[in-house]
């Protein structure tokens, strides 16, 4: 939230008085009042701009601190095909940790440790029963938001929403009809206190013409937008966790900007489509291959209801 603050009115001293009989003594000479007036207002912005970036900044790290940042490769999780394709269950389990500091602790089991906590889930998660992660093909968007809705309710918990935008398919009553996802959606979901997960395509560009094939997929955890790694406003700036091993084996958030496509045409496993109002990532997101480009195909957002169980739990 914006603040503001008051700088302090500078007085001015002036000469004496107008003598009893009216007749006006010589006055001091007074100093230029616009040059003053002139440095208390740029003073008052620049407090009020270092106040907001560091307001900012301050719930960032906020953010951050309270949502994980699990490595889906990470040898104690022990995911089928060394967890090179959980990135979905893992990108989710880091929004159910943060949830379940929020009210929802009965999201998790009784492992122990926040990691080991952390570890179950990720397994749930990726079961035949919820997402049907496969070590081959990974996560897609219907098996993603299909599992996340069952796994709440199984949990005993209601989701208040949960709504996509991408061109990837999906059962109907998640969708918002928007095929090319939009910053507006992301930034409003989180601001809503929603969480979002981002589905990024890896997209190699044709050295042909303007086409970009798909050759895999990646999921994200948004934790923040609208603000660079020094706090400083930045529109259109959002902040990720991403579970990745080439995105490094401790926590860490990546700043990306949302840049748009050239005009071309995206080849997918589902065909081909214009790639006009489609965007990548551009920033410290790093692709799986070199010279590829991380298209954003779809995103998710999240939004469970109260902090009650289900009646009858």
């Amino acid at each position: 939230m914006p603040v503001a603050l008051a700088v302090g009115a500078v007085a001015v001293a002036v000469g004496p008085r107008a003598s009893a009989r009216g007749a006006a003594e010589p006055a001091l000479e007074r100093a230029p009042l616009g040059p003053l007036a002139d440095l208390a207002r740029r003073t008052e912005r620049q407090l009020a701009r270092d106040v907001e970036r560091d307001s900012r900044a301050l719930a960032l790290e906020r953010a951050v601190a309270r949502m994980p940042d699990l490595t889906q490769t990470d040898p104690e999780l022990g995911a089928p095909g060394g967890g090179n394709s959980y990135c979905g269950p893992v990108a989710v389990s880091n929004a159910l940790m943060w949830w379940a500091e929020r009210g929802f602790a009965g999201l998790l089991g009784d492992e122990g440790s926040e990691r080991s906590q952390q570890i179950a889930l990720v397994r749930r998660l990726g079961s035949s029963r919820y997402m049907g992660t496969s070590a081959n093909s990974g996560t897609g968007a219907a098996g993603l938001m299909v599992g996340l809705e069952r796994f709440v309710r199984d949990r005993g918990y209601r989701v208040g929403a949960l709504r996509y935008q991408g061109w990837r398919g999906h059962p109907r009553r998640f969708s918002t009809g928007i095929s090319a996802p939009r910053l507006e959606f992301i930034t409003s979901a989180l601001d809503a206190g929603q969480s979002v997960f981002i589905n990024v395509g890896w997209y190699q560009p044709s050295a042909r013409g303007p086409y970009f094939r798909r050759r895999g997929g990646h999921w994200l955890t948004a934790v923040g937008h609208g603000v660079d790694a020094a706090g400083n406003a930045a529109p259109g700036v959002l902040v990720v966790h991403d579970p990745a091993p080439w995105a490094g084996n401790v926590p860490a958030r990546h700043v990306a900007k949302m840049a748009p496509l050239a005009d071309g045409f995206l080849l997918t496993e589902d065909g081909a489509f214009p790639s006009t109002g489609h965007h990548h990532l551009l920033g410290e997101v790093l692709v799986k291959h070199a010279g590829d480009l991380a298209v954003i195909d779809g995103v998710v957002a999240l939004e469970l209801s109260g902090d009650a169980r289900l009646a009858g739990r």
